[in-house]
């Protein structure tokens, strides 16, 4: 008897056929095809590729590699295209979101611009310390999985904010205000010679 995850693999792999006709015959031999089917199998369940949903998007991602690649993706790339991309809820991907989190995190507290709560959110999870002083190579691959984890809670409808900072306001000073500070200083020092 079929398993119900087997079944599910034999359905997704009809609708890749479907997509990639000429590409699909490097999958002709059985031994091959039930290798891809294993091995899709366990891209899906390690991926955490979990509803119909999420494995139509990867459909619709391959009809459009389709276009311009005749062969069928490997598993794990098809797995890659299930899970929404940042890009997909309108947001920057991780790389360029983790550029922006690092730059505003180099920033004294007071003048950062957060353009997105979903990046301010996960700069805070992250550490504005680590993010303005490690080295990409080292802290980029951590930002990226508390990105993904934030993207899908905000793709799930949860509602990220930035909290209202504290500005202090810097006035620009006029030309006449620096005169007359200018003169009343030179008052003061004007005073004290005459007090001696």
């Amino acid at each position: 008897m079929q398993s119900a995850m087997e079944a599910l693999a034999n359905e997704y792999l009809a609708k890749l056929k479907s997509i990639y006709p000429s590409g699909y015959s490097q999958l002709r031999d059985e031994s091959r095809l039930a290798g891809y089917k294993k091995e899709f199998i366990l891209a899906v369940v390690q991926n955490k590729i979990t509803t119909r949903e999420m494995l139509d998007i990867g459909i619709a991602r391959a009809r459009e590699d389709s276009k311009k690649n005749p062969f069928m993706p490997p598993p794990h790339k098809f797995a890659d295209w299930c899970r929404t991309q940042p890009e997909d809820i309108g947001l920057p991907s991780s790389l360029k979101a983790y550029r922006i989190a690092s730059t505003e995190s180099g920033k004294r507290a007071d003048i950062r611009e957060w353009s997105n709560p979903v990046i301010y959110v996960t700069a805070r999870e992250v550490g504005f310390f680590d993010l303005a002083n490690e080295q990409e190579s080292k802290i980029f691959k951590y930002f990226q999985e508390v990105y993904a984890d934030n993207c899908k809670k905000a793709l799930q409808g949860y509602e990220f904010e930035i909290p209202k900072t504290q500005r202090v306001e810097h006035k620009p000073i006029t030309t006449a205000q620096r005169n007359k500070e200018l003169a009343l200083s030179e008052l003061d020092s004007i005073r004290d010679l005459l007090e001696k």
